[in-house]
């Protein structure tokens, strides 16, 4: 990745892209682009469902509940 971001020759630098994105393909690798706490799904009749600061802080559920 340090030699593509560096190549000025746009044709070296495709091939070089090109094969990074072989080796992710071969190595199976899922690269984490981000993590929001926006990315999150519920079913519409669990009510007041809020999340928290951290991804790990879920234990908090006295507020939550179902409206079935």
């Amino acid at each position: 990745m340090t030699q593509q971001s560096q190549e000025l020759d746009a044709k070296k630098r495709i091939q070089l892209v090109a094969q990074i994105q072989r080796t992710l393909e071969d190595e199976a690798a899922r690269p984490t682009v981000g993590w929001r706490m926006e990315y999150y799904t519920h079913w519409n009749y669990v009510k007041n469902l809020i999340p928290h600061q951290s991804i790990y802080n879920w234990g908090r559920m006295q507020e939550v509940w179902l409206d079935k």
